[in-house]
């Protein structure tokens, strides 16, 4: 599909992404991706694998010093793949001989992490038969995208169980990285065979079907649907953190969640970073 932009480009990626599980992106050297560069770190944020596929000038011009439209009117050719690939979770200047391999290893990473991937490819190369055989993929589906230690995550879901067997007012915050991760539906399972009375924060919206007998509504501090639902996640002796809430101020209702760290079991990914005071975490399945 053609944008109008680049900046639109990776928006439309990033929605594409959301529904189908991931999404390339191809934007010219230079000015093109650091146009992009707003929505692809957008897809790290939510965790949405995009593929930014970036051309950039031939070898043939690098070598001779030339200077070409799209750069700084110097010969420093790859200044901009610092910045892009800071937008992405791994990165990789293709060329005939290391295509195979390299792909391999940035589609792996890219899923695993569920982040954008940022592909540098020179205009010569972009048209160079690959050297190597070809790997046989997997369809998208078939990929489990994070693998847990079996010992961890034993005594993860030991600790879990433990924990929501011993309280008395537990309720669950289901997020939106759930389905980021390919486990939406797990979670959901989880929470109707719990039978846990469930909410989600405003950045979660239509991650739950709100007609489950679990849902109890939007809670956001101040800002919750309900004063009922803003108190009984308040007074919750457990919090079931399925995911990892967002703690932004648009998320929270200005931080006027009364999330009680000792009370909070989150499972999630590591590469969240809570606020100062940490939840306690789990691995996730």
């Amino acid at each position: 599909m053609a944008c109008g932009n680049e900046l639109n480009a990776a928006y439309a990626a990033d929605g594409y992404a959301r529904i189908r599980g991931a999404a390339i992106l191809s934007t010219t050297y230079g000015v093109g991706e650091l146009s992009a560069i707003n929505g692809v770190m957008g897809s790290k944020a939510h965790r949405l694998p995009v593929f930014h596929l970036v051309g950039m000038p031939s070898e043939r011009i690098q070598m001779q010093g030339l200077i070409t439209h799209h750069n700084l009117g110097d010969t420093v050719y790859d200044r901009f793949q610092v910045l892009s690939a800071a937008a992405a979770c791994v990165s990789a200047v293709l060329t005939p001989d290391n295509c195979v391999d390299e792909l391999e290893r940035v589609i792996r990473e890219a899923l695993r992490r569920s982040m954008p991937a940022y592909l540098v490819i020179s205009e010569v190369n972009g048209g160079q038969p690959v050297l190597g055989m070809p790997v046989s993929g997997k369809p998208l589906s078939a990929i489990k995208r994070q693998h847990s230690v079996p010992e961890e995550l034993e005594a993860a879901v030991a600790t879990i169980v433990a924990r929501l067997a011993a309280a008395e007012r537990p309720v669950a915050v289901l997020t939106h990285l759930v389905s980021r991760y390919g486990v939406r539906e797990q979670a959901l399972a989880l929470i109707r065979k719990t039978n846990l009375p469930t909410a989600i924060t405003p950045n979660d919206k239509g991650t739950m079907d709100e007609a489950m007998p679990q849902y109890v509504g939007l809670y956001a501090g101040e800002w919750s649907s309900s004063r009922e639902v803003r108190d009984l996640v308040d007074s919750a002796d457990l919090v079931l953190d399925i995911g990892g809430i967002v703690t932004s101020e648009l998320n929270t209702g200005l931080w006027t969640d009364k999330y009680d760290a000792a009370k909070v079991v989150s499972i999630q990914d590591k590469g969240r970073i809570a606020r100062p005071l940490a939840l306690p975490q789990a691995l996730p399945a």
